[in-house]
């Protein structure tokens, strides 16, 4: 990863996106399937994918924020971090 070679902090924050039903109705329009994701629950599986990557991929030295409210969500970056044995001056 570029970042790590620059020796630059990397610092993400991943903000979940909806299923947005206007946009999605526009994108039909012209031919285009979904604009975002096609539902909640595939909402919910994109972010909870990128936010495990993230969570891999930073390690102890990058930063990230996870909002949420989804307690799914919050469990399960919870879990990736404790699986890692990232211990609690990195979290």
């Amino acid at each position: 990863m570029k970042w790590k070679l620059l020796g630059i902090p990397l610092c993400v924050k991943l903000v979940r996106g909806a299923y947005m039903v206007e946009e999605n109705m526009i994108a039909r329009d012209i031919t285009h399937r979904y604009v975002i994701n096609e539902n909640i629950e595939k909402t919910h599986e994109t972010y909870n994918k990128n936010m495990v990557q993230c969570i891999e991929n930073i390690g102890p030295e990058g930063k990230c924020l996870f909002g949420s409210h989804n307690e799914d969500t919050i469990f399960l970056g919870m879990e990736t971090i404790n699986n890692l044995g990232y211990d609690k001056e990195t979290r």
